[in-house]
């Protein structure tokens, strides 16, 4: 009976001493699959000494950027079906693809362009909610710091579209909308698309003095015209008809503003009436003498 007792004594003190020895070294499983799970409401707690990390794959990876015993170094790929977060940045050297979505405050880049590549079909998406009840805010912000010393130029925003096939009738190079209405398009033609409830055939863009351009009938009437003075001009060049908005509608002076003179060039002539029943013409060609028709 004491020597039952002694082993069975033995074998505990054997198996106690053993659990607190087992620090170091190689824990491998052959053959068979490996669960480790903890208790309800537990974590699982993995602390590598100090100057050490926890790597998941072959370890053969440089530590370049998990040099802490905080840290998590993958060799291979990390696959989650769910989220994964972060209490911290999440570097990393190559490449990210998500099936899902990648929820962040900031993603960039150390060395090269921030590129987004969606699968071939799809686009590149952003749904924002704006809150705050009170302030200013931009949905989406975006600023950039030009440096060029030397020479060059720069392109403040890029857009360029590829038309491998485009059938359509109406393809937008832009389109800003408010409420699912269209306010701003540019089309894939290049015109330009303003709508801001004055929109009318015929209507002009005109700007106050703050530079906000608003549609607006053009003055003058329906084929437009000047409305302000056209004062300091040496010389104005004409290069189609200058005809009023209607018929008996325009005065070519006043009674108190007479212009100076009229000049008219080689069998020239003024006509009179709507039906132009009688004209003064200056027959240069034939006899150079002044004619009164009509």
């Amino acid at each position: 009976m004491k020597t039952r007792l002694c082993l069975i004594v033995f074998i505990i003190c054997f198996f106690i001493v053993g659990l607190f020895n087992a620090r170091a070294g190689t824990l491998e499983f052959d053959g068979v699959p490996v669960d480790i799970t903890t208790s309800d409401n537990e974590d699982l707690v993995v602390v590598p000494g100090t100057g050490g990390n926890t790597q998941i794959g072959d370890g053969t990876g440089a530590n370049s950027y998990a040099t802490t015993n905080d840290d998590l170094h993958v060799t291979g790929v990390l696959e989650a079906d769910e989220a994964v977060y972060f209490d911290s940045t999440a570097e990393v050297t190559g490449s990210i693809t998500a099936s899902g979505g990648v929820v962040t405050n900031i993603i960039s880049t150390t060395t090269g362009a921030l590129s987004l590549n969606p699968a071939s079909g799809f686009g590149v998406t952003g749904v924002v909610s704006m809150t705050a009840s009170t302030g200013n805010e931009a949905a989406y912000d975006l600023s950039a710091t030009i440096n060029k010393s030397t020479s060059g130029n720069y392109t403040g925003l890029k857009l360029n579209v590829t038309e491998t096939s485009a059938p359509g009738s109406s393809n937008k190079l832009m389109d800003l909308q408010v409420g699912s209405s269209t306010k701003f398009g540019v089309l894939s033609d290049g015109s330009v698309k303003i709508i801001d409830g004055n929109q009318t055939n015929g209507y002009v863009l005109t700007s106050d003095v703050n530079g906000v351009g608003t549609w607006q009938a053009a003055a003058g009437g329906a084929g437009g015209g000047a409305n302000t003075a056209l004062s300091n001009l040496s010389s104005v060049a004409i290069n189609l008809g200058l005809t009023p908005g209607a018929a008996d509608s325009i005065n070519l002076g006043s009674s108190t503003y007479e212009w100076n003179a009229l000049y008219l060039g080689d069998d020239a002539g003024v006509y009179f009436g709507q039906d132009q029943n009688a004209h003064l013409y200056y027959d240069e060609t034939t006899d150079d003498r002044l004619e009164l028709v009509g």
